[in-house]
């Protein structure tokens, strides 16, 4: 998962990742329990990525049979809620946007030819002032 916890001096960002193959009821439940923990979650993604792929799976896009993207709303596990994600978005404690024209390695540093002068990483024009 990506989340954060905060003090009045500090913000903590970690990582949450389903286990892949736990699938079993107290698994997925304990899972959307530790999900639902997060205050608020931000996912990121553009569609000129070149790692991800599907590009826009880090915002919860998928790719139907047909190869046509597919909106977060649209899938199983946010109908069916199963880690979490339909709650956190009813409750307004997901964020998720998308960028185009962005690879992956600019995330971390974008380029002057974005119209990046002050040479800040996407991460903190896009995730940072939701998490603080």
């Amino acid at each position: 998962y990506a989340g954060s916890t905060s003090t009045s001096t500090s913000t903590s960002v970690w990582i949450w990742i389903l286990t892949p193959g736990s699938s079993s009821s107290s698994s997925m439940a304990e899972q959307k329990s530790n999900f639902l923990r997060i205050q608020k979650a931000v996912f990121v993604g553009s569609s000129d990525d070149d790692c991800i792929n599907p590009p826009l799976s880090s915002v919860f896009q998928f790719v139907d049979d047909n190869g046509n993207p597919t909106q977060m709303q649209e899938s199983m596990e946010y109908d069916q809620d199963t880690f979490g994600l339909k709650t956190m978005d009813e409750e307004g404690r997901l964020i998720t946007q998308s960028y185009s024209g962005y690879d992956h390695e600019e995330w971390l540093r974008v380029p002057a030819s974005h119209g990046n002068a002050t040479n800040t990483s996407l991460f903190e024009l896009a995730v940072l002032p939701h998490l603080q």
